[in-house]
Protein backbone atom coordinates (compact mmCIF):
# COMPACT_ATOMS: atom_id res chain seq x y z
CA UNK A 1 0.00 0.00 0.00
CA UNK A 2 2.89 2.13 0.91
CA UNK A 3 4.45 1.75 -2.39
CA UNK A 4 0.99 2.13 -3.97
CA UNK A 5 0.71 5.69 -2.49
CA UNK A 6 3.98 7.04 -3.00
CA UNK A 7 3.07 6.41 -6.80
CA UNK A 8 0.24 8.65 -6.25
CA UNK A 9 2.03 11.68 -4.21
CA UNK A 10 2.44 10.17 -1.07
CA UNK A 11 6.57 11.49 0.16
CA UNK A 12 6.08 10.07 3.95
CA UNK A 13 8.72 7.18 4.95
CA UNK A 14 7.21 3.65 5.48
CA UNK A 15 8.38 4.41 9.05
CA UNK A 16 5.95 6.93 9.65
CA UNK A 17 3.57 5.75 7.31
CA UNK A 18 2.62 2.14 9.29
CA UNK A 19 2.22 5.02 12.61
CA UNK A 20 -1.06 5.92 10.85
CA UNK A 21 -2.15 2.48 11.08
CA UNK A 22 -0.36 0.37 13.95
CA UNK A 23 -3.05 -1.20 15.89
CA UNK A 24 -3.47 -0.10 19.57
CA UNK A 25 -1.41 2.96 19.08
CA UNK A 26 -3.44 6.12 18.81
CA UNK A 27 -4.67 7.17 14.89
CA UNK A 28 -2.41 9.27 13.28
CA UNK A 29 -3.05 11.02 9.92
CA UNK A 30 -0.57 12.77 7.59
CA UNK A 31 -0.18 16.05 9.00
CA UNK A 32 -0.14 17.74 5.58
CA UNK A 33 -3.58 18.30 3.33
CA UNK A 34 -1.22 16.97 0.51
CA UNK A 35 -0.67 13.69 1.99
CA UNK A 36 -4.32 13.20 3.98
CA UNK A 37 -5.52 14.21 0.36
CA UNK A 38 -3.65 10.68 -1.04
CA UNK A 39 -4.73 8.14 1.61
CA UNK A 40 -8.17 10.02 2.04
CA UNK A 41 -8.82 9.46 -2.28
CA UNK A 42 -7.21 6.12 -1.32
CA UNK A 43 -9.65 5.00 0.63
CA UNK A 44 -13.12 5.98 -1.23
CA UNK A 45 -14.99 7.21 1.78
CA UNK A 46 -14.63 10.78 0.61
CA UNK A 47 -16.40 11.18 -2.64
CA UNK A 48 -15.83 14.90 -3.22
CA UNK A 49 -12.49 16.79 -2.03
CA UNK A 50 -14.21 19.49 -0.25
CA UNK A 51 -14.89 16.30 2.15
CA UNK A 52 -11.39 15.50 2.31
CA UNK A 53 -10.66 19.30 2.89
CA UNK A 54 -13.16 19.23 6.09
CA UNK A 55 -12.20 16.67 7.09
CA UNK A 56 -8.25 17.42 7.47
CA UNK A 57 -9.38 20.64 9.07
CA UNK A 58 -11.24 18.62 11.92
CA UNK A 59 -8.31 16.38 12.34
CA UNK A 60 -5.50 20.01 12.94
CA UNK A 61 -8.35 21.33 15.35
CA UNK A 62 -8.43 18.20 17.52
CA UNK A 63 -3.99 18.42 17.27
CA UNK A 64 -4.41 21.57 18.20
CA UNK A 65 -6.45 21.42 21.07
CA UNK A 66 -4.94 18.01 22.08
CA UNK A 67 -1.61 20.93 22.61
CA UNK A 68 -3.17 23.44 24.04
CA UNK A 69 -4.00 20.63 26.87
CA UNK A 70 -0.95 19.10 26.85
CA UNK A 71 0.66 22.95 27.67
CA UNK A 72 -2.57 23.41 30.29
CA UNK A 73 -1.26 20.21 32.16
CA UNK A 74 2.21 21.18 31.86
CA UNK A 75 1.46 24.57 33.75
CA UNK A 76 -0.99 22.46 36.22
CA UNK A 77 2.16 19.92 37.05
CA UNK A 78 4.22 22.88 37.45
CA UNK A 79 2.01 24.97 40.05
CA UNK A 80 1.68 21.89 41.91
CA UNK A 81 5.50 21.31 41.95
CA UNK A 82 6.18 24.54 42.46
CA UNK A 83 3.47 25.09 44.69
CA UNK A 84 2.89 28.56 42.79
CA UNK A 85 -0.61 29.73 40.74
CA UNK A 86 -1.85 26.28 40.41
CA UNK A 87 -5.15 28.18 41.06
CA UNK A 88 -4.92 30.03 37.60
CA UNK A 89 -3.40 27.31 35.92
CA UNK A 90 -6.58 25.26 37.13
CA UNK A 91 -8.57 27.97 35.34
CA UNK A 92 -6.84 27.97 32.03
CA UNK A 93 -7.70 24.31 31.84
CA UNK A 94 -11.37 25.15 32.70
CA UNK A 95 -11.28 27.24 30.06
CA UNK A 96 -10.81 24.40 27.23
CA UNK A 97 -12.68 21.99 29.22
CA UNK A 98 -14.52 21.99 32.30
CA UNK A 99 -14.28 18.10 32.54
CA UNK A 100 -10.91 17.80 32.13
CA UNK A 101 -10.45 20.88 34.69
CA UNK A 102 -12.38 18.53 37.45
CA UNK A 103 -10.00 15.85 36.71
CA UNK A 104 -6.39 17.84 37.17
CA UNK A 105 -8.22 19.30 40.63
CA UNK A 106 -8.32 15.87 41.92
CA UNK A 107 -4.76 15.64 41.06
CA UNK A 108 -2.21 15.73 44.01
CA UNK A 109 1.65 16.06 44.24
CA UNK A 110 3.46 13.86 46.92
CA UNK A 111 7.03 13.78 47.47
CA UNK A 112 8.07 9.94 48.27
CA UNK A 113 10.90 10.49 51.08
CA UNK A 114 11.79 6.76 51.39
CA UNK A 115 10.67 3.40 49.32
CA UNK A 116 11.24 -0.26 51.21
CA UNK A 117 11.85 -3.24 49.55
CA UNK A 118 8.63 -5.90 50.93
Amino acid sequence: LHEQLRARGLSTSYATFTTWFREGAPILAPQQLEEFAVVAEETGLFPREELVKETFKCIQTLRGRHRKIGRKLHAVLRALRTQSQYEEALEGVREIDPDIADAYAAVRLVEVKSVERL
